[in-house]
C-alpha cells in the first residue's frame, strides 16, 4: 500500500511540472518547426506541406516520451533503490 501511495505522489509531482511546460510548448512548437525546416533546407511550399504532418505526429511523440519517462520512474521505484524507500 505504501508503494502505491508513493507512486501516486510521484506521478502527481511529475504532473505539476509538466502542466506549465505544456502551456509554453505552443511557443516552442513554432521554433521546433523552424529548426526542422532549416536543417532540412525546406522550401516554403514544403514547409506548408509538413505542418499538418508535424501537427498530427507531435502529440504521439510527446505521449511516447511521457510513457517512457513513467516506465523508467516505475522501474526505479521497483528496483529497491535505498532512496526509493
Amino acid at each position: 500500500m505504501k508503494h502505491y501511495i508513493r507512486l501516486i505522489a510521484t506521478a502527481l509531482c511529475f504532473g505539476v511540472f509538466v502542466l506549465p511546460a505544456a502551456t509554453s510548448s505552443a511557443q516552442n512548437k513554432a521554433a521546433k518547426v523552424q529548426a526542422i525546416a532549416q536543417q532540412l533546407d525546406l522550401t516554403p511550399q514544403q514547409k506548408v506541406k509538413i505542418l499538418p504532418i508535424l501537427a498530427d505526429e507531435g502529440p504521439k511523440v510527446e505521449a511516447s516520451k511521457m510513457i517512457i519517462r513513467f516506465q523508467r520512474l516505475r522501474k526505479y521505484n521497483r528496483s529497491g533503490h535505498p532512496s526509493a524507500d
